[in-house]
């Protein structure tokens, strides 16, 4: 146990430091005042986005998770379908990552906890070294989110995908399973198909990852 406790919590300390994610901004996307945050508007719908997570769960460098901030008003005066399968990203190698299923994710984030944490004595130590961590380091992260490094559920946290009525708007996280840590940029995408009058309707996100 002597030898296990450092390296968990090398490897949380490692993967938290010297990464910063910078979104990119255009004519068309503009940067909220958190500077975390980017949004652009087309035809009716408005798309804000910004990086909430590098590790949704414990990071192993195996099955990581990065996750999404995403939300979408629709500012037509029609009903929009927003599906799942229509966000994707890409990294600099134009590589496609899906979105995943929140049950697959709930799944894979335990699936990596467990591995973590040898039953039944180092659990304990295991998730105190994490808290201590945490607070240590809130004041020197670059996100605005403080990550939960325990099992989350991430039902709880997904993104409301499917019909969109005229005025309303969704919220919640996009899944992915790509490691931002060793990515040079990404770029997030909303393309949605023509529908009846409107035409294609397509939104890209990058974010630079700075280490």
């Amino acid at each position: 146990m002597k030898l296990y406790l450092p390296i968990v919590f090398l490897a949380f300390f490692l993967s938290g430091c010297g990464v910063q994610v910078v979104p990119r901004t255009s004519a068309l996307v503009s940067l909220a005042v958190d500077k975390e945050t980017v949004t652009a508007t087309e035809n009716g719908l408005t798309l804000s986005a910004k990086v909430q997570d590098l590790d949704f769960g414990p990071y192993t460098g195996e099955n990581n998770i990065t996750a999404f901030y995403v939300k979408v008003v629709n500012n037509s005066k029609k009903e929009r379908f927003i599906p799942l399968a229509a966000f994707m990203l890409y990294d600099q190698d134009r590589k496609l990552h899906r979105p995943l299923e929140a049950d697959r994710v709930t799944a894979l984030t335990r699936q990596e906890a467990n591995y973590l944490i040898p039953y039944p004595y180092v659990g304990f130590y295991y998730l105190q070294d994490i808290t201590d961590f945490d607070y240590a380091t809130q004041s020197a992260s670059s996100l605005a989110y403080s990550p939960q490094k325990t099992m989350a559920s991430a039902e709880a946290y997904a993104l409301p995908v499917g019909s969109l009525p005229a005025g309303a708007h969704i919220a919640g996280m996009l899944f992915f399973n790509i490691d931002l840590y060793e990515k040079k940029f990404v770029d997030l995408t909303l393309q949605l198909p023509e529908d009846a009058d409107l035409p294609d309707t397509n939104f890209s996100f990058l974010f630079d990852v700075v280490k």
